[in-house]
């Protein structure tokens, strides 16, 4: 397949913009960026009271956080186009369907990346308290990057499923809890031997991994692998416009 990056490009450019249009956007990095510093300073323990300089309570933050504010992010990808009736143009434009797909994956990503690059503030105010492992930090935000990765390409293809936003919502919030939850420590603690058995198949179970510093290829697979799995189940439904209306 040929794609064209000046069509990809074009798409993200289209995409990227809408995010700014309204006063959403700000209302979301704000309320990203002052969750995640509240909650990594007061959650599960007083970051204070713990006495060690250390970035992984905001990582497991960032990845909780993102049950909910990616599927706010991904609902409208295409829900909004099927309820304003822009699909139909948008699909007739001499573009691939992949080169849609992949520019609209493009624009939320680079949001999120943004999004990320205003919590660095925390690193650098934990550097001050001690010594901190800037590899620890740097894979950490290599994790909360791919893990975001997996659940934007999930919503993305569950937008396409529907032309409701808020379905669109609730649907990637299951989706994404299902992948996340199992894996996280107190859920394994309370389900014990079920949450284990399915943690190895969760984005937690791998994220942890690498957020604690260990790069490991089944890792990386891992991400990569899902996130083309999405992409590819996107692209393939909006080629066959199954669920146009």
């Amino acid at each position: 397949m040929n794609l064209s990056w000046k069509n990809i490009v074009t798409v993200y450019q289209k995409e990227f913009r809408s995010f700014f249009t309204s006063a959403l956007a700000y209302v979301f990095l704000t309320l990203f960026l002052v969750l995640s510093i509240w909650l990594f300073y007061y959650f599960p323990r007083p970051f204070f009271l713990i006495g060690q300089s250390d970035m992984t309570g905001l990582f497991i933050v960032v990845l909780t956080m993102y049950i909910f504010f990616i599927p706010a992010l991904t609902m409208k990808t295409w829900s909004e186009e099927k309820r304003l009736g822009t699909i139909e143009i948008l699909l007739t434009l001499p573009l691939r369907d992949a080169e849609i797909v992949i520019g609209k994956y493009l624009a939320i990503m680079n949001f999120i990346a943004i999004s990320l690059a205003l919590t660095l503030i925390l690193p650098f105010m934990v550097g001050f308290i001690g010594d901190q492992d800037m590899g620890m930090t740097i894979s950490g935000y290599l994790a909360s990057f791919l893990a975001a990765g997996v659940i934007v390409a999930i919503g993305m293809f569950i937008s396409y499923m529907t032309e409701h936003q808020i379905i669109a919502f609730i649907s990637t919030t299951i989706a994404v809890a299902i992948l996340v939850l199992p894996g996280l420590d107190w859920i394994l603690m309370q389900f014990g031997w079920f949450a284990r058995l399915i943690e190895p198949f969760t984005i937690t179970y791998h994220f942890n991994s690498l957020s604690r510093g260990v790069v490991d290829s089944r890792d990386i697979f891992y991400f990569f692998s899902m996130i083309f799995f999405f992409l590819y189940l996107n692209i393939k439904t909006v080629e066959n416009r199954k669920f146009v209306h």
